[in-house]
Formats: structure tokens, sequence, C-alpha cells
């Protein structure tokens, strides 16, 4: 965790001009949204079901992409890991089981 310096936030609904990104680059603020993301259980889905609501986060370390991940309302969540050795496994699907309600990024956007 130390080593990410970014996180890149877009906030995304129905309407593409509605569109809004952040970048967090607050080490507190970085700390408090990866502790977030550690809480989720997530299951391996085969797909993910599209919601008018969704963050697209980029976690950034040396100014370099590491991990996406795609939100998608409170029930889906799409990891892509970036310059995977496996492209095969660098993108993968994942249904939220607990242990995740959006408040802290809905938050960040006030």
């Amino acid at each position: 965790m130390e080593e990410i310096d970014t996180i890149e936030i877009i906030k995304s609904d129905d309407n593409p001009t509605n569109e809004r990104k952040i970048t967090v680059s607050d080490p507190k603020e970085i700390h408090q949204i990866i502790n977030e993301f550690s809480q989720i259980q997530l299951k391996k889905s085969n797909s993910s079901t599209p919601s008018s609501d969704s963050y697209w986060i980029t976690i950034r370390s040396k100014q370099e992409r590491k991990l996406g991940l795609t939100i998608l309302g409170e029930k889906n969540i799409v990891i892509y890991k970036y310059n995977s050795a496996n492209p095969k496994k660098s993108i993968v699907s994942y249904e939220i089981i607990s242990g995740y309600n959006g408040k802290l990024i809905q938050e960040l956007f006030k």
C-alpha cells in the first residue's frame, strides 16, 4: 500500500455528460479507500450486471497503472490487473457478497 501514490476515480451514470473524475493523492485518503476495499467479500462470477451508477477506479504506483476496478452498483466489481503476466487472467468479475456500501466513494464526490 505504501507504493500507491494516486487513485483516480471516475463516476458514471446513465448520462455521459454527468461523468465526474477525481484524483486522490493524500496518503490518509488512499489508506481509507484501500481499507474499505479490503473489507469486501467477493464471489467469482462469470458475468456482471450492468448498472446505471458505476465507478471506474485506477490505482497507480510510481505513476504507472497497476490495478483497475469497475464497481457496478453495489452488486458487482470487475478487477483488471494492468501488465499482467497472464492476459487471460488479467480481468476477473466478482459478485459483491458483503462489506461494500459505497458511502466512502460517494463522499469523495461531494
